[in-house]
């Protein structure tokens, strides 16, 4: 959400926020997102880290000159002094290492053959995170607490701040601090629309709703995750559609995937799919729920292939033989 965000605190404009897959085909998943690690390593990236520079050498606002790299293998730099610490326990290489040609991979599936990546943002969102999570890869990212503390110490994350546009409307998000401003306490402000947070802001707390995670489950639960870390829990009601009315609104009949992931709220949530009336390819959902199963199965869907907890129903498959 940071890109939307800062649209609209620079423009005023109500922005609306498509999500991208960056996953293959459901065969595709079926055929290549398996986790097998061959190697022990973990594998520092993305491709692009920035750790080439010494703070002393990152300007306070804008970039810091090219010619003044101080480290040639992100290994060395400072922030890594605590991880080398526990080089015993495992190991860290960078992707030069990993792929020696260059650093490059064939495909995003190469990944798999490691125990898992750190992941280091040196912008708040890149498309490479969300290939690693399709791919099924482990993925170790610096909590947002620690991020806060590389930026003031190490001045990392320069580069999410390009130029110093004009903001031309002040309507929107007016209690949020320019962007563009490269100190630490801005740079934490916008962290919480980062792709990776720490909890209690992480995508995984983020999404659980219903019967999901723990600390979801009821008011309860709730109330004792909040006082546990020192929060105050606020409930908000919010309106809610069941999909066969949304599908008709926009006349959508036909789909090639449609992925339910409502963290246990399965049984609830995918019978109000009218599947006489729309048709996919391919219908998933994660774990194992018997009335969105005999909802699927009424309307001539089978069970046809699983990855990992996820369950895959279609009318032109085989169905998986029963154990």
């Amino acid at each position: 959400m940071y890109d939307v965000t800062h649209m609209e605190y620079f423009t005023g404009i109500e922005t609306k926020y498509i999500p991208s897959w960056c996953g293959g085909l459901p065969r595709e998943i079926v055929e290549k997102s398996s986790y097998r690690p061959q190697r022990r390593e973990i594998v520092l990236t993305p491709y692009r880290v920035n750790l080439e520079y010494a703070k002393e050498t990152i300007p306070e606002r804008g970039w810091p000159d090219q010619r003044r790299k101080m480290y040639k293998n992100p290994l060395t730099h400072p922030i890594f002094d605590d991880l080398m610490q526990l080089k015993s326990r495992f190991e860290l290489i960078s992707m030069k290492q990993a792929f020696p040609k260059h650093g490059k991979f064939k495909s995003i599936h190469d990944f798999q053959n490691f125990r898992a990546v750190v992941l280091i943002p040196y912008v708040p969102s890149t498309m490479f995170f969300f290939q690693l999570y399709r791919a099924c890869v482990p993925i170790l990212v610096p909590s947002r607490k620690l991020l806060a503390r590389w930026v003031a110490e190490h001045g990392i994350l320069w580069e999410t701040s390009y130029g110093d546009p004009v903001r031309v409307n002040e309507t929107m998000h007016s209690h949020l601090s320019n962007p563009s401003n490269f100190d630490a306490v801005s740079r934490e402000r916008w962290m919480e629309f980062f792709y990776t947070f720490d909890s209690p802001n992480s995508w995984e707390i983020g999404m659980s709703c219903m019967k999901g995670m723990a600390c979801g489950q009821n008011d309860k639960a709730a109330q004792k995750y909040a006082k546990k870390k020192g929060l105050v829990l606020h409930k908000q009601a919010v309106p809610m559609r069941q999909l066969s009315s949304i599908f008709a609104e926009h006349n959508l009949r036909q789909f090639g995937w449609i992925m339910i992931d409502v963290e246990g709220a399965e049984d609830i949530v995918l019978p109000t799919i009218d599947l006489f009336t729309v048709e996919a390819d391919f219908i998933s959902y994660e774990g194992q729920h018997e009335t969105a199963k005999h909802h699927l199965e009424a309307a001539g869907y089978g069970n046809s292939f699983s990855i990992g907890p996820d369950q895959f129903f279609s009318k032109h498959l085989p169905v998986l033989p029963r154990a």
